[in-house]
C-alpha cells in the first residue's frame, strides 16, 4: 500500500509554516525580538466532546508553544506508536509499530521500528538510517541490509514509518535558517506571525476544532487535500503544548486507510556527531540485491 498523498499533506503544512517566514509581521517583529529573546495502549482518538470552531480560530499562542516545543531545536529525540489499518474488497490491514527516532536537520535520521501483533510480540524489526544523502535499511532479525538514495527513500512513500512527527519535521526544518529566525520570537510574537500567515486557512483547506479526548482538552488542526481524497488531523494539548496525536485517513488506489500515531515524546537534544547517521553493517549481515520491504509495506 502506497500513501504518496502523506507527502503532499507534509508539503502542504511545511509550506504553511515557513510562509509565516515570509510575512510582513515576521519582518516588523524579527527586529523586536533581537531584544527580547526566549529562547502501550493503543490510544482511542474518537474525539469524546468535539466542539467545530470557525475555520479560522486557532489559538495563536497555543500554536507558538507547539512549534516552540516541536520545531524549534535541529536535534530531537521521538518516540511514538504507530497504527495503520487498511480496507479493501472486504480484506483488512492492521499493522502496530513502536518507534524510535533520532532527528538532526537537515534531513538527518536514524530510526528503530518495532513491528507487534496483537500479543505485542515482535514480528520484525528495522533500523533505518540517514545521513541527508544516503538511506541504509537494516532488517534485523533477517540480518540483512539495503542503500538507496534520499531521494528514492522519500519516493518510496516508506517516510512516515520513521514516525509523522519526526518526518514532518525534517520535511519544515529542510531549510533550518528559516526556523533559526522564527525562534528569536517570543511566543506573543509568533502568535502575531501565524494570525497573518494563517489567515487565508479557508482556502488551504485548514480548518480547527476544539476536541477531548481521553479526559485531555485539545485543539485540532484538520487540513484536507480533497483532490488527493486525504485528510490529516493534529491534536495540540491546551494544557501541555504539545502535539499529543496525529491521525490520518483517505483512499489510495482503491484502499480506504486510517493512520494513528500517539506520540509519546519529543525531547530536543544536543546535536550529536554526524557519525551518528552512519551505518556499519555488523560482519554477519549480508547486503540485499535489491531495496528491503519494511513490515509488511
Amino acid at each position: 500500500m502506497q500513501l504518496r498523498p502523506i507527502a503532499l499533506i507534509q508539503a502542504s503544512l511545511a509550506g504553511l509554516i515557513v510562509a509565516a517566514s515570509g510575512s510582513s509581521s515576521f519582518a516588523l517583529t524579527e527586529a523586536a525580538a533581537s531584544h527580547n529573546h526566549q529562547p502501550q495502549q493503543s490510544p482511542n482518538l474518537i474525539a469524546q466532546s468535539p466542539e467545530p470552531g470557525n475555520a479560522c480560530d486557532l489559538d495563536t499562542r497555543l500554536a507558538a508553544r507547539v512549534l516552540n516545543n516541536a520545531l524549534f531545536d535541529r536535534t530531537y529525540s521521538t518516540r511514538s506508536l504507530l497504527m495503520v489499518e487498511g480496507f479493501a474488497s472486504g480484506a483488512t490491514l492492521n499493522v502496530e509499530a513502536q518507534v524510535t527516532t533520532l532527528t538532526q536537520a537537515p534531513g538527518q535520521f536514524r530510526s528503530e521500528i518495532v513491528f507487534t501483533d496483537s500479543n505485542n510480540r515482535n514480528q520484525s524489526e528495522y533500523l533505518i538510517t540517514s545521513n541527508g544523502e544516503q538511506v541504509w535499511i537494516y532488517d534485523k532479525l533477517g540480518d540483512r541490509y539495503s542503500t538507496m538514495s534520499q531521494q528514492a527513500f522519500d519516493d518510496s512513500d516508506d517516510d512516515f514509518l520513521i514516525g509523522f512527527m519526526a518526518s514532518l519535521g525534517l520535511t519544515i526544518q529542510a531549510d533550518f535558517s528559516d526556523i533559526e529566525a522564527m525562534r528569536q520570537l517570543s511566543e506573543a510574537q509568533m502568535a502575531v506571525v501565524l494570525t497573518e500567515s494563517i489567515a487565508p486557512c479557508r482556502e488551504s483547506g485548514l480548518s480547527i476544532e476544539m476536541q477531548h479526548v481521553n479526559g485531555q482538552s485539545y485543539q485540532t488542526f484538520r487540513y484536507e487535500n480533497k483532490a488527493e481524497g486525504v485528510a490529516m488531523t493534529g491534536f495540540m494539548n491546551r494544557k501541555t503544548g504539545r502535539l499529543d496525536y496525529f491521525n490520518l485517513s483517505g483512499n489510495e488506489e482503491g484502499v480506504d486507510f486510517l493512520m494513528n500515531e500517539k506520540i509519546i515524546s519529543r525531547i530536543a537534544m544536543p546535536e550529536v556527531a554526524s557519525t551518528t547517521f552512519e551505518f556499519i553493517p555488523p560482519t554477519t549481515a549480508q547486503e540485499a540485491e535489491g531495496a528491503i520491504s519494511i513490515g509488511p509495506f
